[in-house]
């Protein structure tokens, strides 16, 4: 199972899975990326659509994770373990990135 069915399999929205490969979504990246209105278009329940958005906003972004990885193991472990919303504002915020320029 790839990262892209698996996300779908743990967030209860497998049975979206091949509507959203007809519509060229096959990254989980791309997948976060689409709004309320694109997943309602898309022919999402009403609680799926709650299901998704809950989902999205606990899933990092490969960027938000390669900027993470990239750090000193010692900064990136405990990072991994922190509320992914913490860690957006982080990377928004380019604070991870400053702490890296600085050693």
């Amino acid at each position: 199972m790839n990262e892209f069915t698996n996300w779908l399999t743990l967030n209860q929205l497998e049975k979206y899975a091949d509507i959203l490969r007809q519509n060229d979504i096959t990254s989980v990246d791309l997948l976060i990326e689409l709004s309320e209105d694109e997943i309602k278009e898309l022919g999402f329940s009403l609680g799926d659509r709650k299901r998704f958005a809950i989902a999205k906003k606990s899933t990092l972004s490969q960027q938000d994770l390669e900027l993470i990885n990239s750090l000193p193991y010692v900064i990136a472990y405990p990072l991994k373990r922190w509320d992914v919303s913490f860690i957006k504002v982080l990377t928004k915020n380019k604070s991870a990135t400053l702490i890296t320029q600085s050693e």
